[in-house]
């Protein structure tokens, strides 16, 4: 199977089924995302954590943090002390979390698998599996759905290289509205064909609270624009380019051009809770910025100064 957008492979589902996998409210627009791919893998069985706390030192998986943030993500990770890794085993898989990221809008956790024996994990795509964030009672919450993307993959048209890595993301509202915890569930229709949810049993309390910095952007004009280190994140009418420039203007003076892989839109409600014209999007997975040394952003032409 060649890779393909998550949009397109989610426009082949029946409806019924993503009406299963998500609440009514739950609207997120996935628009013309680079290297998405539909969520996660499976498992059954009892699940054994393995975490550094409990005295397994387990390594960061440097390719994986390379991939989302650039060369010397290790580093970058660990300056900023966000969370360490977690192992996660079933009777099939180990799955690592490697970090959880949360910029008080969004909350991403970084995920790697692979089979028991050190093969890499290849089922990707096969087997109508997709994330959930949920309470402890497994009902879904917010937006969960099919919210992830796959990134990591090898330079390579062969249909047999797949994404390494999942980006499984929320909105942090949303967690704070009761989600606690991230699990994989299977879309009606596999289960109905018999496929086996390779991931079915592991649950992954989330660490909850921002841990990383959100900087705020403001043109003229008074819009607005704000950045992390791993997002940034716009609102206003959709651009024609679904990858508009975004040059980062830093204290000494350099510059640096953005270069940001995935993309996802919310549609903006008015106080009626109607859709407007207006979104927000969230553009993600570029080089680790640290936005302490960041005083301006030109993003498609337009100059936002900070503010804060």
């Amino acid at each position: 199977m060649k890779s393909m957008d998550m949009l397109e492979w989610m426009n082949d589902l029946d409806a019924k089924y993503l009406t299963e996998a998500a609440p009514p409210e739950s609207r997120i627009r996935h628009r013309r995302t680079r290297r998405t791919a539909p969520a996660l893998i499976a498992a059954a069985a009892a699940v054994l954590c393995l975490t550094v706390g409990a005295g397994a030192y387990v390594r960061r998986n440097t390719d994986l943090l390379d991939q989302w943030f650039g060369a010397g993500g290790e580093a970058s990770v660990t300056e900023a002390a966000l969370p360490e890794p977690v192992v996660y085993e079933n009777e099939h898989v180990r799955l690592t979390v490697e970090t959880e990221l949360d910029d008080g809008v969004k909350h991403i956790v970084l995920l790697s698998c692979e089979r028991l024996d050190g093969t890499p994990f290849d089922d990707f795509w096969h087997n109508g599996t997709h994330t959930a964030f949920v309470n402890e009672a497994g009902e879904l919450r917010g937006t969960s759905g099919g919210g992830a993307f796959a990134f990591g993959y090898p330079d390579s048209e062969d249909p047999m290289h797949l994404p390494k890595y999942l980006a499984a993301y929320e909105y942090t509202a949303d967690l704070e509205a009761g989600a606690d915890h991230l699990e994989f569930q299977q879309f009606g229709f596999a289960a109905e064909q018999g496929q086996e949810n390779l991931l079915e049993g592991i649950r992954i309390p989330l660490h909850a609270g921002k841990n990383t910095a959100l900087a705020d952007f403001e043109t003229v004009d008074g819009v607005h624009l704000q950045l992390s280190c791993f997002e940034l994140l716009y609102e206003g009418a959709e651009p024609d380019d679904p990858f508009v420039p975004a040059v980062l203007i830093f204290k000494d003076g350099s510059r640096k051009t953005l270069e940001p892989k995935c993309t996802d839109s919310h549609p903006i409600r008015d106080e009626n809770g109607n859709e407007t014209a207006d979104c927000r999007i969230s553009y993600t997975e570029f080089d680790y910025v640290d936005v302490s040394t960041v005083t301006a952003v030109e993003f498609g032409g337009v100059l936002y100064h900070r503010i804060g």
